[in-house]
């Protein structure tokens, strides 16, 4: 049987879970500069990006003068927290590891 070749979309809930709030902007990735708005979540609160599945996209969230950079490539609709992003651990160095098969997280430090 065939599969499909048409492009189509999927949606990356960030919610998030923490007291504090986070605010999340998109990356260009050969620039590394945030482009565009900055999307504010307040506790409990969250925001459905709608990606083209396959496609890599790149994030800047920061929450209480930390930051850390999320790199995302799904086929699928996916949900990322706030919560495991910053794994309540304030990394100061750049470490990479997936808190799920379609995210992968990158600590740049303070903001």
């Amino acid at each position: 049987m065939p599969t499909s070749t048409k492009p189509f979309e999927v949606l990356l809930e960030l919610t998030n879970d923490t007291h504090s709030d986070v605010t999340i902007q998109l990356v260009h990735i050969d620039s590394g500069q945030s482009e565009g708005p900055t999307v504010l979540l307040q506790e409990g609160e969250c925001v459905s990006l709608v990606l083209n599945a396959g496609a890599t996209y790149h994030y800047r969230l920061r929450q209480m003068g930390i930051q850390a950079r999320i790199s995302v490539k799904t086929w699928q609709d996916t949900q990322c927290s706030a919560a495991k992003v910053f794994g309540g651990q304030y990394r100061r160095d750049c470490e990479t590891w997936p808190p799920s098969e379609d995210l992968a997280v990158t600590y740049v430090g303070n903001t």
